[in-house]
């Protein structure tokens, strides 16, 4: 629960979670006294947008030292001979009694201390949370691509050859597999909903009616943060994709960018999450599929389109097909 009351602070919680979190704490003392701890390790934190310690820290808290050894007149040996009247010494009398100067410096240095080691615990626990509610995203989206293979005999949402992958959302939702709304909040993955435009899926009428810029809006945006399963070739015939239960067919994972030359997701440090057939997520470290040489994004000849055959599985960001374009990904 905790890793969720830090996101809570962080703002990092869907709408549905975020209330369910404030459910639980009108109903618990202790919880809530447990997050008014969070959000005080948070506020003496002053951590920056990334979870780092800011590089003037140090800095600033030799400027509140010498602000409060300011704040009256003392002896060589620290002891206080007049207090002079400032803001600065309202926080200490609170205390019940004055500080030395000498006393102030080493408060002041347990703070920084704290601080400095406070900063990776908190930047792993937000993204923990984060992870986990990567996971959780995925995990929905499979039941709903399970459900769909099961009544479309056994065949995930196609991706036709000049389809692009995000066309799945559109799938699940004019077959009425789930509300729009929902979609949309589920393609997003928290780490990367900050900075990732809402998604507002279209009807298929829409999409079809669409031309130029709105038509290329829908195709980058449809799928969220996240890339789906393209077909196959075999014997030069496209061929969609069909649900074996299959612990190691990828069918969903963090959507990849361009990033030093190499296509790996930047939504998870290392790696990113990829959803099976059988359901199960794990977090994959660099872009190769455990255990094989397969690439998770580009098929075997290195391009990212249609696999090559039913073994060589290839996820497209939202506005990828799986006809051969090279132009596709920046």
């Amino acid at each position: 629960m905790r890793d969720q009351l830090v996101s809570y602070v962080l703002g990092d919680l869907s709408a549905e979670e975020r209330q369910a979190v404030e459910e639980r704490l009108a109903s618990d003392e202790h919880l809530r006294a447990e997050l008014d701890q969070i959000r005080a390790c948070l506020a003496g934190a002053a951590l920056d947008e990334d979870g780092d310690c800011p590089p003037d820290l140090a800095h600033r808290t030799a400027c509140h030292v010498r602000t409060v050894a300011d704040s009256g007149t003392y002896t060589s040996d620290g002891e206080l001979i007049e207090e002079n009247p400032s803001p600065a010494t309202c926080g200490l009398a609170l205390l019940g009694g004055h500080w030395s100067a000498a006393d102030a410096v080493v408060a002041a240095g347990v703070v920084l201390a704290v601080t400095m080691l406070l900063a990776p615990a908190i930047r792993a626990s937000r993204d923990s949370a984060q992870r986990l509610g990567c996971e959780n995203n995925l995990r929905q989206l499979g039941q709903l691509l399970v459900l769909y293979a099961d009544e479309n005999g056994g065949y995930f949402p196609q991706i036709r050859l000049h389809d692009n992958a995000g066309m799945y959302t559109l799938r699940l939702a004019e077959e009425g597999f789930a509300e729009r709304d929902d979609l949309s909040q589920w393609v997003l993955c928290p780490a990367q909903s900050a900075s990732t435009q809402a998604v507002v899926l279209p009807t298929l009428e829409q999409f079809h009616h669409a031309r130029d810029q709105l038509l290329r809006q829908f195709q980058r945006r449809m799928g969220g943060n996240y890339a789906y399963r393209l077909g196959y070739m075999s014997d030069g015939i496209y061929l969609p994709v069909k649900n074996e239960n299959d612990c190691r067919q990828p069918l969903l994972s963090d959507a990849p960018q361009w990033q030093e030359g190499e296509l790996r997701s930047a939504a998870h440090a290392g790696g990113q999450n990829v959803l099976y057939q059988s359901g199960c997520v794990r977090f994959v470290v660099g872009c190769r599929a455990p255990g094989s040489c397969d690439h998770l994004f580009l098929n075997s000849a290195g391009i990212p389109a249609a696999g090559q055959d039913a073994s060589d599985a290839v996820l497209g960001r939202s506005e990828v097909t799986p006809a051969v374009n090279h132009n596709v990904l920046p």
